[in-house]
């Protein structure tokens, strides 16, 4: 495998934020995402970039910033090793205090990096920091703002934590928070399965407390070209990690099994981790997660019978999530 790297004289000294973008044929969003991250009035970070073998002009927009920003490192791969692995890479690539990752599609307002080590630097039973959020559109109209609240995530008891995590059905944008990159080292980190994100929330929910900063100092955009848009939950496999192409998954069974390997993993006493238990016992019975289960086996038993469901289990997600009707999302 082939990298390249553009460090412009970077400093020796580590900086105490490092945020990790990982990209994939991202031209259309990436340089206005870049230049919300160059923006923060909070400038002690760097900005590492991962090109997942891209075909367009992501190649060509992220030299640019190289080139013109001692805080930005650009890494190439010579070809795509799927989503998880390039997650993964800018983590392993990092060097600071505190880590944050970056799509390469979202905004985030000026302000946040500040307002999150502020945080941190202020309570340390805080793990990881984010805002309250907006969802936009293709051309950066607000949409509406994310109403799902996980009130438990910052309580002093991790059950309480770890109960909103796994039985509240939330988009994961806390994922796009300001976290400890010591607690994330502690963790897995990002798997290899579909909704992985939401396993690794879980298990950052076990080390420590989350906190909600109420000001929206974040904006997740809605387009076409998302996995979450384009692709059925069922497909997503192979995106997240090209070696699983033409396997057949029971992605919702391997996430709920990744659920109880983080809870082992946890430093957590026999109590908590038995109370954990329980509330995965409880998650069956919300959020059709019982139905969900049942459709893994009937797709992985009859894939080319279940294509109709598949379809309609997409259109049922952007109903249900994504309420746009000026942009058809």
């Amino acid at each position: 495998m082939h990298d390249d790297q553009m460090a412009n004289g970077r400093s020796q000294t580590p900086p105490r934020i490092s945020i990790g973008l990982p990209v994939y044929n991202g031209e259309r969003y990436l340089e206005a995402g870049i230049r919300s991250i160059l923006s923060q009035t909070f400038t002690d970070f760097e900005l590492i970039i991962s090109d997942n073998a891209s075909t367009d002009r992501t190649e060509q927009i992220c030299r640019t910033f190289a080139a013109g920003d001692p805080r930005v490192r650009y890494f190439r791969s010579d070809r795509n090793h799927g989503l998880a692995w390039n997650w993964n890479r800018v983590f392993a690539l990092s060097s600071g205090e505190f880590f944050r990752w970056s799509a390469h599609d979202d905004l985030t307002d000026p302000r946040f990096l500040a307002a999150a080590v502020a945080v941190l630097d202020c309570d340390a039973t805080v793990v990881l920091c984010y805002s309250r959020e907006q969802f936009i559109d293709e051309t950066g109209q607000v949409l509406r703002s994310n109403q799902v609240a996980l009130g438990r995530a910052g309580s002093i008891r991790a059950q309480d934590r770890f109960a909103d995590l796994v039985l509240i059905d939330h988009w994961c944008l806390p994922i796009f928070g300001l976290m400890r990159a010591s607690v994330l080292r502690a963790t897995a980190g990002y798997g290899s399965y579909v909704a992985s994100d939401r396993v690794l929330l879980a298990e950052l929910a076990l080390h420590g407390r989350f906190y909600e900063i109420p000001e929206v100092l974040f904006m997740f955009r809605l387009h076409r070209e998302q996995s979450i848009q384009a692709l059925a939950f069922h497909k997503r496999a192979a995106w997240i990690d090209p070696a699983r192409t033409g396997r057949r998954t029971l992605p919702h069974w391997r996430f709920y099994g990744e659920y109880y390997r983080c809870l082992r993993r946890a430093p957590l006493t026999r109590n908590v981790r038995m109370i954990c238990r329980g509330h995965l016992m409880r998650w069956w019975g919300v959020n059709w997660n019982w139905a969900r289960m049942m459709c893994d086996l009937v797709i992985a038993a009859a894939p080319r019978a279940m294509e109709p469901l598949l379809k309609y289990e997409q259109r049922i997600y952007r109903k249900q999530r994504i309420l746009s009707p000026r942009t058809g999302l």
